[in-house]
């Protein structure tokens, strides 16, 4: 597909959804509580990504956990300094390169229950996150290489992370590895969220005796099972204080209770939340509609399927919401566990991708609003936008089951008997029987025998597909359990932050190394893509291209689509507006509840 076509459907989605509502609302209605819904379920996770992520769980995360000293400016497409947070900040760079960055906080940043924010919460949270009894105790451990003194810290020769200091009062300074520099997105290293060392390591403190920061007392992995993970009162699911906007009242599995944090100071606008409590739970597909027009929910975000989207712009033209959209800064795809001897073969994961009708899936999903993907991107990254859409140079793959046999042949893969290929390695005899996991009571089940398994079958290659519990399935996508399949089907939003580095780091290990390949120019193009210099966006795209084409010959991946979110509200929210990367829990904050909004103003807002 050429990329002028991509770029002309691309503008031609996000125009032709432009409808405004017309008319007026008869009724004025004030709220207190604003009913949001998502189609993903929940897993719990509102700590942090060490974890593993759910977009849910991101959700509820960004609305409770604030304060961080950057953050994205999505007009100017870089990391600043929040203002509100970082009362003052000083820049150095020593003869070998290493650049320090010293951060005064202010004085009047505070926990939900009052008690002050301080230097010492963001180096526990820094600390905490590469820290080797957080793996101990499940979670996964961070890539800190960016700091000074982290190999030191990682390998246990120092107890102490050199880059990071406590200089006194309430000032933090981190300095950046000169061997990590330059890197395109630098302040990102700053972007981090306090944590209150109290509570999640009770009679432990974070100390600096002039080499470093560093957590002392009895920090343990049991220490931190019980405080992170007990049942019923971990600060993983139950944070008792948190920094953010919104405090977790309560959550039963699919519905999360907030309410206004009246010690946040605001966001990088200044603004504090108006709406004085959020109920955020599951919906299910078929039902959004309904509850939208019964008003049993007021905004519904995210919302993908192409059913839901017409009948939600059919909502709009009647009066009965307003709505949002706006690209999807990822993708859905097929994820192989290149760990698992069938499909370490690069060549059997060419089949499999030559055998997905993934123009089929796009179109019974997303229809209009959505289109295939062919890398490792989403439409609304702003490396696709700066392309135009589709990247050139990269591998494509149609659906060719002829060319799939060629290609498991040319690898040495024979058919046998019964029809299903197979081949030595290391040994020992393998066979393509391959086996998916995918979300439970995902759409995809409908679409697997014809767009997936019956093409996979006549090339010799036999597929089991089985529905997961989303928790589960996160799991061993993250490699939090023993993976006992060869195929993941997921999907997954970037973060404004593309850097791959870590997950296809050949020494990488746990939850950092979703794919389990192992490519060393692979990793290495990462690396140069990471190296760039912040603001040199035609380096950073040439390097994003060289990433993308070997990632494709690769395939640790089947891309499948990227599409356009919609979110529909009730006309009582006023000022909900999207910019670039920003979701709906950040957006909310900008927002507020009050009448109903008339024709004028509806169709300025509803795009």
């Amino acid at each position: 597909m050429k990329r002028r076509f991509l770029a002309v459907l691309l503008a031609a989605v996000l125009l032709c959804c432009a409808i405004p509502a017309a008319g007026i609302m008869e009724d004025t209605v004030k709220y207190t509580t604003l009913n949001v819904g998502t189609t993903t379920g929940f897993n719990g996770n509102f700590f942090s990504s060490v974890w593993g992520d759910n977009i849910a769980d991101m959700d509820v995360r960004t609305l409770i956990q604030g304060l961080n000293p950057v953050c994205w400016d999505n007009e100017n497409g870089a990391y600043v300094f929040d203002e509100h947070v970082v009362g003052g900040k000083l820049v150095t760079e020593d003869a070998d390169g290493n650049l320090t960055y010293i951060l005064y906080f202010d004085d009047d940043l505070y926990y939900s229950d009052g008690t002050p924010v301080t230097a010492k919460d963001y180096a526990f949270a820094i600390l905490l996150s590469i820290a080797k009894e957080t793996e101990e105790a499940g979670g996964g451990r961070m890539d800190g290489s960016s700091i000074l003194g982290f190999a030191d810290y990682e390998s246990g020769a120092v107890p102490y992370l050199k880059g990071l200091r406590l200089p006194g009062g309430n000032c933090l300074s981190v300095t950046v590895d000169a061997a990590y520099r330059p890197y395109f997105y630098e302040l990102a290293i700053l972007d981090v969220t306090p944590m209150p060392v109290d509570i999640i390591a009770p009679g432990c403190a974070v100390t600096d005796d002039g080499e470093g920061a560093a957590i002392t007392g009895p920090f343990t992995a049991d220490l931190l099972r019980q405080t992170m993970l007990a049942e019923g009162t971990g600060y993983m699911t139950y944070p008792s204080v948190s920094s953010g906007p919104y405090i977790l009242k309560s959550f039963s599995g699919d519905r999360a209770v907030l309410e206004a944090n009246p010690y946040y100071k605001g966001n990088k606008n200044g603004n504090r939340p108006t709406v004085p409590q959020i109920v955020f739970r599951t919906v299910k597909n078929e039902n959004v509609i309904s509850e939208l027009e019964n008003e049993t929910l007021d905004l519904a975000v995210r919302c993908t399927r192409q059913d839901t989207i017409a009948a939600g712009i059919g909502l709009t033209a009647k009066n009965v919401c307003g709505m949002v959209n706006y690209a999807r800064n990822g993708l859905s795809f097929f994820s192989f566990c290149c760990e698992r001897p069938a499909v370490s073969d690069a060549a059997v994961r060419r089949a499999v991708a030559l055998c997905t009708d993934r123009d089929r899936i796009t179109e019974a999903y997303t229809g209009a609003y959505g289109m295939k993907a062919d890398g490792w991107y989403g439409m609304g990254q702003w490396m696709f936008n700066q392309v135009n859409g589709q990247p050139e140079g990269i591998l494509t793959y149609g659906c060719d089951a002829e060319e799939a046999k060629k290609v498991l042949e040319e690898a040495g893969w024979i058919a046998g008997e019964d029809g299903i290929r197979c081949r030595e390695i290391n040994g020992e005899t393998v066979r393509l029987e391959l086996k998916l996991i995918y979300p439970a009571g995902n759409t995809i089940a409908d679409l697997l025998d014809e767009s997936v398994i019956t093409a996979l079958k006549e090339a010799g290659i036999a597929l089991t597909a089985e529905a997961a519990e989303m928790d589960e399935l996160l799991l061993k996508y993250y490699r939090m359990e023993d993976r006992d399949c060869d195929m993941i089907y997921l999907a997954t939003n970037f973060g404004v932050v593309f850097d791959p580095t870590s997950a296809y780091d050949p020494a990488s290990e746990g939850n950092r190394d979703m794919s389990g390949l192992k490519d060393e120019e692979l990793y290495n193009l990462a690396v140069d893509m990471r190296k760039t210099e912040p603001g040199d966006l035609e380096g950073y795209m040439t390097k994003w291209l060289a990433f993308q084409t070997r990632w494709t010959e690769l395939l640790p991946a089947v891309p499948v689509y990227s599409n356009v979110y919609f979110d529909f509200f009730n006309t009582a929210l006023h000022e909900y507006t999207m910019y670039g990367n920003t979701g709906w829990a950040q957006a909310i904050i900008d927002a507020y509840l009050g009448d109903r909004m008339d024709q004028e103003v509806l169709e300025e807002q509803t795009y």
